[in-house]
């Protein structure tokens, strides 16, 4: 795209933004923006991605899961208003209950719904569990208002992604113990259920606007971090639903993980070559050591050892994306 400039008044240049954008951004005349100046560039954005952005939705009649797709669709687009209007009280859907049933010849998660009817402004209330500075504001009998009362910056989303790294790593830990003695389930849970909640307001922070450079390596970044606790909050209810200590080589495995976590965080915030080289031999060693442990191990381990497998090839995203983002 390329725009004219015109001269104004005695040494001012002007160049006019595109309606499109500008409509997309909800800016309109009298509206600031921020620009930031570099050598052979200047970057025009809303100003710290603090422009409203309201959007209202009738869910009459809605079921949970269609309603809760609703919120943290608008919460990670950046919506900065969002009304929801009813005329029920209630609101019907399905309550999910994981339980593992043994088989023949494997153990599965099974998926055990129950159909059930709550009051819909206690079922909103629960959704924004998982929305970290979105709080409703106000309500009434046909509806619900709800707004973003956090802050919104580029410090924000450096502090978020810092304490990811940590939590993702002590949930790892924490699996650890889960192993060796399975009555951990419910801690693991509430990190994950925190880890999501930080994970789902970076995602905010890089819609909105506060990340004007390599936003979709971050973006990348946090959806590897997601399905790293997905997995973990499966294996949580996993181990414990099948009753067994873990094999030792399963333990040692998550250990592996754990130092790879480890790796990856050190060379996001002190990066250098040598780290990234040590991170993909440790990659290769973990990988040689438990391919061909699968026939010694149980079927329950095995499937432990699965998983884990998926999040080192997550971690290795993550580390491309670092990379990625020093390359200037």
């Amino acid at each position: 795209m390329e725009r004219k400039l015109v001269k104004q008044g005695i040494g001012a240049i002007t160049v006019s933004i595109p309606k499109k954008w500008a409509n997309k951004n909800h800016l309109g005349p009298g509206d600031q923006v921020s620009i930031k100046e570099r050598p052979s560039e200047l970057i025009i954005s809303p100003k710290s991605g603090e422009s409203q952005r309201k959007l209202e939705v009738n869910i009459t009649n809605l079921q949970t899961k269609t309603v809760r797709e609703i919120v943290k669709s608008a919460y990670l687009k950046g919506v900065t208003d969002l009304t929801l209007n009813f005329k029920n009280k209630t609101i019907k859907g399905n309550i999910a209950k994981l339980t593992n049933k043994k088989g023949a010849t494997s153990y599965s998660i099974k998926k055990i719904h129950r159909r059930v009817s709550e009051p819909i402004v206690e079922f909103i209330e629960d959704v924004l569990q998982d929305m970290m500075g979105f709080e409703i504001v106000e309500q009434g009998s046909s509806f619900v208002k709800i707004k973003q009362i956090s802050k919104v910056d580029e410090e924000e989303f450096g502090i978020t992604l810092r304490r990811i790294y940590r939590l993702v790593y002590s949930l790892n830990s924490e699996l650890g113990k889960h192993l060796e003695k399975p009555v951990q389930q419910e801690l693991i849970l509430n990190k994950v259920h925190n880890i999501k909640k930080f994970v789902n307001y970076g995602l905010r922070l890089i819609k909105v606007g506060v990340i004007k450079k390599h936003e979709l390596n971050y973006y990348s970044i946090l959806q590897r971090f997601e399905n790293i606790v997905h997995i973990y909050r499966f294996l949580a209810v996993f181990v414990e639903q099948s009753g067994r200590k873990a094999d030792k080589q399963t333990i040692k495995m998550v250990e592996d993980v754990g130092e790879l976590m480890d790796f990856a965080q050190k060379a996001f915030y002190e990066f250098s070559y040598d780290k990234y080289d040590s991170f993909q031999d440790q990659v290769g060693a973990v990988y040689g050591r438990n391919h061909l442990k699968y026939k010694e191990v149980s079927k329950k381990d095995v499937r432990v050892m699965q998983a884990l497998t998926s999040c080192v090839r997550d971690l290795r995203v993550i580390m491309g994306n670092t990379v990625s983002i020093q390359l200037e």
